[in-house]
């Protein structure tokens, strides 16, 4: 330990911050001050981790939770200060709750967990609730929050629940590291909401986009495409490398760490989807390769998908479709009612939408008007 490393807390109290050595037997090392001693004395948290990349994410986990703690007042002896004496700020422990997640998934969420962060400041600092400490975070805080989102922001039931969704999993972080004793999220119920309405195109409208497109988009020509025929949600389409398309097999991946509910699977490549990609000439790009990246284009950065939710917007305005539930995903109701009509059976059909049960495909269909018995549509009353 050298004297420079030394830092010093809030209560004046000395500690060495933890650092990573890394061996034969890699550890955390920090430098606690024990009152029964009264010195500073050294501690190692050592990594099991076989895998020296593993073993350094793990590490940095420790290496941020210590140094919390140390900077809390965390020390050793009979007059110890612990860390549950003096907790966080509802902020500064949702802060280290969002870090602590990036660090143990990387990059994905993270961006969706820093803008629910954003606003869950926006209220904190505007209510006079940021130093407010995270134990007096309860059910009856979350819902005042709650109200907060609805009435000045206007936040619908359903971005509310996705909210709700994100404290959830980020008090769990923080109980699982003995921060808080209680998740109280748990104890606060979803708000109901109304099923989504379901719009789809018609061929005048379809026309009239893929000519545009062609024309003025060509490549959201081709990205929606994907979600015509493979019936794919936009975010899995931005996350789409180029390794993920075997044109041999006719299939394209949904990794398990891409695809909704975290499971890999294939989807079918049909002719006319088959047709795009070859145009695409994806051959002549790297695997690691995004296939839609930054720019739309096919390149070796992600893009956000917001940029496309954006620029199909522009498209509709341009065509002078005004109607507010069309977007996107009005291309996969589009494919899957034309496929359906097409012939395509219904397995087949809860096989490309990802669907883990053949009852959510027939739900579907028929929030989309499919599945009429035949019979009906003769009869006279």
């Amino acid at each position: 330990m050298r004297e420079k490393d030394v830092k010093y807390n809030a209560d004046g109290i000395q500690y060495v911050p933890p650092k990573y050595i890394e061996g034969k037997r890699s550890y955390v090392e920090y430098w606690v001050f024990d009152f029964d001693q009264d010195k500073l004395v050294r501690r190692r948290k050592y990594i099991s981790d076989k895998s020296k990349t593993e073993a350094r994410k793990k590490a940095k986990i420790y290496m941020r939770e210590i140094d919390y703690l140390l900077h809390e007042g965390f020390t050793l002896g009979t007059a110890t200060i612990s860390p549950d004496n003096k907790p966080p700020s509802i902020l500064e422990a949702f802060r280290l709750a969002v870090d602590i997640k990036k660090r143990l998934n990387g990059n994905r969420n993270s961006a969706n967990h820093r803008s629910y962060l954003n606003i869950l400041t926006e209220y904190l600092k505007n209510s006079k609730k940021e130093r407010l400490p995270i134990t007096k975070f309860s059910t009856r805080e979350i819902n005042l929050y709650f109200d907060y989102l609805s009435e000045v922001r206007g936040n619908g039931p359903r971005t509310i629940n996705n909210t709700k969704i994100f404290l959830r999993s980020m008090l769990y972080v923080l109980k699982d590291r003995g921060i808080i004793e209680e998740n109280p999220a748990t104890k606060v119920p979803d708000l109901p909401t109304t099923e989504g309405r379901y719009i789809i195109f018609n061929e005048e409208q379809i026309k009239a986009l893929v000519e545009y497109m062609k024309v003025k988009e060509p490549r959201m020509y081709l990205y929606t495409r994907f979600i015509y025929y493979a019936f794919m949600r936009p975010i899995q389409i931005c996350r789409l490398q180029v390794r993920d398309i075997h044109i041999e097999r006719k299939t394209l991946i949904i990794r398990s760490t891409k695809g909704k509910g975290k499971r890999q699977r294939p989807v079918t490549i049909n002719p006319q989807l088959m047709k795009v990609i070859e145009s695409m000439k994806l051959e002549q790009f790297p695997g690691h390769y995004y296939v839609f990246g930054k720019g739309k284009e096919t390149c070796n950065k992600p893009e956000h998908r917001n940029r496309f939710s954006e620029a199909h917007k522009r498209i509709l305005e341009a065509c002078e479709m005004d109607d507010k539930d069309l977007d996107m995903y009005s291309w996969k109701h589009t494919g899957n009612c034309n496929a359906y009509l097409a012939g395509v059976d219904i397995y087949s059909l809860m096989l490309l939408n990802g669907h883990r049960e053949l009852k959510t495909t027939q739900i579907y269909l028929k929030a989309l008007g499919m599945l009429v018995p035949e019979e009906l549509k003769t009869k006279e009353w």
